[in-house]
């Protein structure tokens, strides 16, 4: 379903993810989508269920694309998320909740293109690691402070 995707990390530890979704498959989905609609709506001068769907798309249309895209929006961020080859460190964390981080073409005879920002575990490095003598402390307690501890 998808098209292309890119990620681009940010400060702060957050991701930036830009995915592309054939204007093929958007309109299929809403094609289904005002199909079930036209099944279930009551239009005036009509019997329930049986308006045509060039009818409901005069009345509803721009309410069914609307609820298409975040649909399809959704859908594909699933996709990605649970696809096996997207990086691990790059998921978003569990409290974490995608949000769009600029507002995108709602071109209908056009690809969609959106891009979604979201936070993840920071990247830590450690260089110079080795050499480093740490000390425990020898710690003696007797068995006096060990029974008064006990009562």
């Amino acid at each position: 379903m998808i098209v292309n995707r890119e990620i681009t990390r940010q400060e702060k530890s957050s991701v930036k993810l830009t995915l592309t979704i054939p204007q093929a498959e958007v309109q299929s989905q809403y094609d289904t989508l005002i199909k079930k609609y036209a099944g279930q709506i009551q239009i005036p001068g009509f019997r329930k269920g049986k308006a045509p769907v060039h009818v409901v798309e005069q009345k509803i249309g721009e309410a069914v694309r609307e609820e298409n895209l975040g649909t399809v929006m959704e859908t594909a961020l699933q996709e990605v998320f649970q696809s096996e080859d997207f990086p691990r460190e790059d998921l978003p964390l569990a409290y974490s909740t995608p949000s769009l981080a600029e507002e995108f073409e709602k071109d209908f005879e056009k690809d969609l293109s959106f891009s979604v920002v979201y936070d993840v575990f920071p990247r830590v490095s450690i260089e110079n690691w080795k050499g480093y003598e740490v000390q425990v402390p020898d710690v003696n307690v007797d068995k006096a402070a060990i029974q008064s501890e006990l009562e």
